[in-house]
């Protein structure tokens, strides 16, 4: 009859069950790297059309032609043909830190406001109201990095703790064939 206590694991399992949790969490923080650049990249381009769709609202609240838009930025020494300034305006062609200080300086904005401020039609915020937003929008993020962070560590508990069960109910299943052999033989 087979023993049903199972033996304490060896230093070697124990070994390789470190190794191989080790290997699950540097697997899990790839996938993790991965698919955070993949998000924040989705999150940088964002801007670009979100400054293209600031740059259009400034444009046409004051009637101005694409056309129109690309004079005026030529007469403060920015060179932007009319369908440059249509891609800016799609957000498919990235800007120089240059042209966009000279495009909110020829609609005779705030070169801020092109990133936090409200569009043409709104009254503006103010650099108080944009300054308090951004630090709790700062400490939200802060606060959100350390709930994944706790969240990251129960799930690696929680990946190595199974991949010990899986070890433990795979030790005991052989242990019961080598009983089962054992007693095979036995009979024969």
């Amino acid at each position: 009859m087979p023993d049903d206590t199972a033996s304490e694991p060896s230093q070697e399992e124990l070994a390789k069950q470190r190794e191989m949790a080790r290997l699950l969490q540097e697997v899990r923080m790839k996938e993790l790297a991965d698919t955070h650049a993949a998000s924040m990249r989705d999150f940088y381009e964002w801007w670009e059309k979100r400054f293209g769709v600031k740059v259009r609202e400034w444009r046409q609240a004051r009637n101005w032609s694409q056309e129109e838009l690309a004079k005026q930025l030529h007469e403060v020494g920015i060179e932007m043909h009319q369908t440059t300034v249509a891609k800016v305006e799609r957000g498919t062609r990235q800007l120089r830190v240059s042209e966009a200080v000279a495009l909110a300086h020829v609609m005779g904005m705030p070169v801020l406001s092109v990133f936090y401020g409200p569009g043409p039609e709104r009254e503006p915020w103010s650099m108080e109201t944009m300054r308090k937003q951004m630090e709790q929008a700062d400490e939200d993020i802060r606060q959100t990095e350390e709930r994944l962070d706790a969240l990251y560590k129960r799930l690696t508990y929680h990946e190595t703790s199974r991949a010990s069960t899986a070890n433990a109910i795979n030790r005991a299943a052989l242990e019961a064939d080598r009983g089962r052999d054992a007693a095979e033989a036995n009979d024969g």
